[in-house]
């Protein structure tokens, strides 16, 4: 009788903590909520001699810096996790477009992050073809990638690509990129 409860004293336990642990699990998962943040504005002006020649061409280049932790503040946590992170929408327009600027000297366009400067590394996330001529916004079609590795660090790199078929129509074209990421975050950890 003595080992029969020792028995089912030993299976009780290990319901128990089986229990517990999946409860724990749940009210993790119950705390954790989605962010969307618009990432910066990069503001630039496309030069027309630096792309001069037909084909693709790298078009900018730049990094987005992302401070987590100011994240959790606006949030009232302390300290948490992110994850599922990934771009809800890109779109690059000309600024204060006048008559001759437009999007037309380009066939596709693309955007790329890497963890570092190397565009060969770089992975496209985002792309837009069948622009127009007179086209003055391109939306791009953004890839549900997650990008976890990049928001673990303290910034991450991208860059834009064109298929030119033709020059910039101006002297400078004077671009904005406008972003947004969403992600999750997860108080308890």
């Amino acid at each position: 009788m003595k080992k029969q409860v020792q028995f089912f004293s030993v299976i009780a336990l290990f319901v128990m903590g089986a229990l517990f642990t999946q409860s724990c699990e749940k009210i993790k998962e119950a705390a954790a909520f989605n962010v969307q943040q618009e990432l910066p504005d990069h503001h630039f002006d496309l030069d027309s001699s630096a792309t001069s020649s037909k084909g693709e061409a790298l078009l900018y280049s730049a990094y987005y810096e992302i401070n987590i932790d100011s994240i959790f503040k606006a949030n009232d946590i302390d300290k948490g996790k992110i994850s599922e992170g990934k771009f809800k929408k890109i779109l690059i327009s000309i600024e204060d477009p006048k008559d001759a600027m437009q999007f037309g000297f380009l066939s596709s366009i693309s955007f790329r992050l890497g963890e570092n400067e190397d565009q060969n590394d770089a992975v496209i996330i985002a792309s837009a073809k069948d622009i127009k001529q007179g086209d003055t916004e391109i939306v791009f079609d953004v890839n549900d990638d997650n990008m976890d590795k990049y928001l673990e660090q303290d910034k991450f790199f991208f860059f834009v690509f064109g298929t030119l078929t033709g020059p910039v129509p101006v002297e400078k074209l004077p671009l904005i990129i406008k972003s947004q990421i969403e992600f999750k975050v997860s108080p308890l950890n």
